[in-house]
């Protein structure tokens, strides 16, 4: 939505990809990558052009229903200015399989 109120779609391309690696039958190591690339000229002056993440985790089954994980994560971004910025993202996460 651009401030004179006009809706116009972003034209993009991008994809993703993953793999997972059992290490035993409780861990599992996995890694992961997607990139979004948008029209420059879709996009409002200050908007980010295009974004790269690629990631990596360590999941591990506690029990038949409870998981840990362990992950890092770099968003490579590009902003409309060309200007490139690197964000990094550590989580740690507890999940409960229904």
């Amino acid at each position: 939505v651009f401030p004179d109120g006009a809706v116009r779609a972003v034209h993009s391309w991008g994809g993703w990809s993953q793999v997972a690696f059992p290490i035993t039958n409780r861990l599992t190591f996995n890694i992961f990558s997607g990139i979004e690339d948008d029209r420059a000229s879709d996009l409002l002056a200050d908007a980010i052009a295009r974004n790269w993440s690629y990631a990596g985790n360590l999941m591990y089954h506690l029990g038949p229903n409870v998981v840990v994980s362990a992950e890092a994560l770099q968003m490579r971004l590009r902003l409309l200015s060309g200007l490139p910025e690197i964000r990094n993202n550590y989580d740690l996460a507890f999940a409960y399989l229904f």
